[in-house]
């Protein structure tokens, strides 16, 4: 049978940090969130997976380096800005962000949280969960 996996994001007064469970079982805390940046070329680290993002400029690409196919990352908007959809080519170390069904650009307001995965060419837009 299959267990229902959630992903918790928690504050502890000093840093936001993942967990991760099972039913009803902590697997363990993941590692801390890192706040960086909004820019059209978002330059995420391989430190974490897990993002804060500041800053109203519009992001169309992302960083892939060192990120292997199937790698997750997600997003949460300190600030409000939107999500470009395969935009112009990126440059060297950089994919797109493909929104998939979504016709509109995505807003994200201070406050939502976005997943997206890597899958060897473009960022795919896994979900989004406004505040």
């Amino acid at each position: 049978s299959s267990s229902k996996k959630t992903l918790i994001i928690k504050y502890n007064g000093t840093s936001w940090y993942e967990v991760l469970t099972v039913g009803d079982s902590i697997l363990g805390t993941g590692l801390p969130m890192e706040t960086i940046n909004s820019a059209e070329s978002l330059d995420i680290t391989l430190t974490t997976n897990m993002f804060l993002v500041d800053g109203t400029t519009d992001v169309a690409y992302i960083k892939t380096t060192g990120r292997t196919v199937g790698a997750i990352i997600y997003i949460k908007a300190i600030s409000s800005f939107d999500l470009i959809s395969l935009g112009a080519s990126p440059g060297a170390g950089y994919a797109k962000i493909n929104l998939g069904y979504i016709a509109a650009t995505p807003d994200l307001e201070a406050g939502d949280i976005c997943s997206l995965i890597y899958d060897g060419t473009v960022w795919n837009l896994l979900s989004t969960t406004a505040a």
